[in-house]
Formats: C-alpha cells, structure tokens, sequence
C-alpha cells in the first residue's frame, strides 16, 4: 500500500507520462506489484515478464519494466537491477511492519537445521525450533524427564522420576516449630484439605483405641437414634479419629470429651454424627460448648462415667467389620 505523497512524488508523475496512462491505472500497477513483493516478504521480482505479471500489465511487454526503472532519472526508479534480478527499490523503508516480519521468518526458514531427537535436516520458520515434528518433542521430552545425566550433585530416583540436587546448593531451611495453641494442643501442621482428601481415598488405617473410641460414639447416636437405619462404616471413623490424633494433634479422651460435649447439647447433638463431622467443627465446638477448657473440667467429669464399650456387641449390631468396606 502505498503512503500518502505518493501522487506528488516526481518519480511518480515521471512514470505517468512514460506510460501515458490515467493515474489511477499507474497507482493501480505499482500497488499490484508490491503486493507479490509484500506477499514473499522478498524484494526481488525477476526478469521483465515477473515485473509486468505482478503488476498485471496488459500492454506490450517490456514497456511497464523500462518505465518503473527509467522513472527516476538520474536515481533510481520504482524498480533497479540487482545481481541480474529486477527488485523493488527499498521495499522494506515503506513497507508495512507485518513484511519485515515476514521477512525474517523466509529467511529463518532458508536455513538448514537438524532435529536434536532423529537427527534429521528440516527447515522452520521459527528462530528457536529444535525439532522436525511434533512427535520427536514429545519423545525428546519423555526421554530427558526420565534418564537424565547427571555429573555433580545427587540424584534419586522415585516412581520413574528424577529428582537432582545440587552439591553448591544452600542447605535447606530447618523444619519450623509445631504450632501449638495456648492449652498447648499440637494444631494442624500445613495439611490443607486436598491432604485429607487424598488419606480418605486410601485404605482405612487406625489402631485399636481409634476403633475403640469410633464404637463408642457409634453407641452414644444410637441411644440417641434407636431406630437409625443408615449404618456407618466403622473403619471409616477409625481413621478420621486417627487423623484427629495425627493431624490435629488430639488425644483419644479428648475427642471423647468434646463429642460428648456436643452430644450433650441440644442444637449439636443432631449435627455432629460422625468423627469427620467433630473434626470439621472442632474449632465452633470447642468456643461454644468449651471456651476454657484445656483438659477435662469438673463440669465434664461425669460425662463419660460407665463402662468400657464392648466393641464386638457393637459390631453384631452395626453388621461384621468386613461388610463395612463393601459399602
């Protein structure tokens, strides 16, 4: 396209009056001819015949080339001859910023270059390419993430993966402190909530005071709700008492105290049915129903008074200990 001016430049007046044509047509051929030089980001045409067709010139041949060189006089005109060749004088100081850029990636892809994974010659466009196809990336990538080289530092391998350290690296920061709150309860260390999603999608794993504790609260809901007729898994409970104890740092008479706490109080006793549910609301629970407790308060001491809970006669009620999985 060419820029504003261009109907006063002498150059251009000169070509009109070699053509002897309106100067629309004149405009119309020099716009035709650069387009194919935008078009290849390539200043070169070729011979007289590349000149005439891309500027569509339907005169007799060789006139348009002569006029687009001769048009201006002592200097050079729209056209000058390079190395045999036909070209557009200074294509790229009045062409739009897109050809330039063009220009670079046909040069880029003129070079020669060789796949780092097959070793094959390719060419590309682009300055950084390093490989002939999409599918030698990808096995490039798979080979290096899983056999690395390695001269200096260390290296172990986990699950396929390798993991390098650095000999002239900083050691690393000793562990912080656990927090502990003022009743010096061990609290949560850095365990976000995916952590305990990830444990629950495992196996269950408790010992036998988690399990112990888990039928024991099972006992206080069902005299509670006699006639409940949704089932718990009791080894499911066993373990979310066991994350209360490895997580959050509770003991087991804890966790006895504040579920009887809540089992005891009207609003609570109907939603905290389930150790997940007590370990979700421990905090709530322990401001509402025990905002000075630190251990067992003589309020509470009579809250957890009888015996032992039989943990086998609540298994022959709830269904074997095996069935629990299969639900």
């Amino acid at each position: 396209m060419a820029r504003p001016g261009l109907d006063r430049h002498p150059k251009f007046r000169r070509l009109i009056h070699l053509l002897k044509c309106p100067r629309s047509h004149a405009r119309g051929y020099l716009e035709c001819m650069w387009e194919v030089a935008y078009e290849n980001g390539d200043p070169v045409l070729g011979d007289d015949v590349d000149v005439e067709l891309a500027a569509d010139w339907p005169g007799e041949p060789g006139v348009l080339a002569k006029a687009l060189s001769d048009c201006g006089g002592a200097k050079a005109g729209f056209i000058e001859m390079v190395d045999g060749s036909w070209q557009v004088h200074d294509l790229f100081d009045h062409a739009p910023a897109y050809v330039s850029s063009r220009k670079c990636k046909e040069d880029e892809r003129r070079k020669a270059k060789s796949c780092e994974q097959c070793g094959s010659e390719y060419r590309s466009t682009e300055k950084h390419s390093r490989f002939c196809s999409d599918s030698c990336r990808v096995a490039n990538h798979r080979r290096n993430g899983v056999l690395r080289s390695v001269t200096e530092g260390s290296v172990t391998e986990t699950q396929g993966s390798v993991n390098v350290t650095d000999c002239n690296e900083p050691p690393a920061p000793a562990p912080a402190p656990k927090n502990t709150s003022c009743s010096g309860q061990v609290q949560n260390e850095g365990k976000s909530p995916d952590d305990d999603q990830r444990e629950k999608r495992k196996p269950p794993v408790y010992v036998e005071g988690d399990m112990a504790v888990a039928t024991w609260m099972l006992d206080r809901i069902l005299e509670m709700q006699p006639d409940r007729k949704q089932r718990p898994k009791l080894p499911e409970w066993a373990n979310d008492i066991r994350l209360l104890r490895e997580r959050d740092g509770r003991t087991h008479d804890q966790i006895r105290e504040m579920f009887g706490l809540a089992n005891a109080d009207e609003f609570w006793r109907t939603n905290i049915l389930s150790p997940a549910k007590l370990r979700k609301q421990w905090d709530t629970l322990r401001l509402k129903l025990a905002p000075n407790a630190t251990g067992q308060s003589n309020k509470q001491q009579n809250l957890f008074a009888g015996p032992t809970p039989n943990i086998e006669e609540t298994r022959q009620r709830c269904g074997s200990a095996p069935d629990w999985r299969s639900m």
